[in-house]
C-alpha cells in the first residue's frame, strides 16, 4: 500500500509541475529510487531536468529564485502546510 501510495502522490508531483514549467524530463533519485528508504516513507526525491528555453530564464539568477518558483507552485496547488523547502 505504501508502494502505490507513493508511486501515486511522486506521480502527481511531477504531473503537476510538467504543468507549470518546461521539463524536458524527470526522474526519481536518492533512498527511495535505490531501495534503500526507511520505514516510515519520509519523502522522495524527484529531479527536474528543465528544458533549454526554461533553463534560458534561470541561467543569470540565483538558484534561489528558482527554488522559490517552484515552491511557490507547489503550495499553491498542496497549501503551505504541505510544502517545505530544505535549506540545501
Amino acid at each position: 500500500k505504501e508502494q502505490a501510495n507513493a508511486t501515486a502522490r511522486h506521480t502527481e508531483v511531477r504531473e503537476y509541475l510538467d504543468t507549470r514549467f518546461e521539463i524536458d524530463r524527470s526522474f526519481l533519485t536518492g533512498s527511495y529510487a535505490r531501495y534503500t528508504k526507511t520505514k516510515p516513507l519520509k519523502d522522495i526525491d524527484i529531479f527536474f531536468v528543465m528544458a533549454e528555453r526554461e533553463r534560458k530564464k534561470y541561467r543569470e539568477k540565483s538558484p534561489q529564485v528558482i527554488l522559490d518558483d517552484v515552491y511557490s507552485a507547489l503550495v499553491e496547488k498542496y497549501r503551505k502546510e504541505a510544502v517545505r523547502k530544505q535549506g540545501r
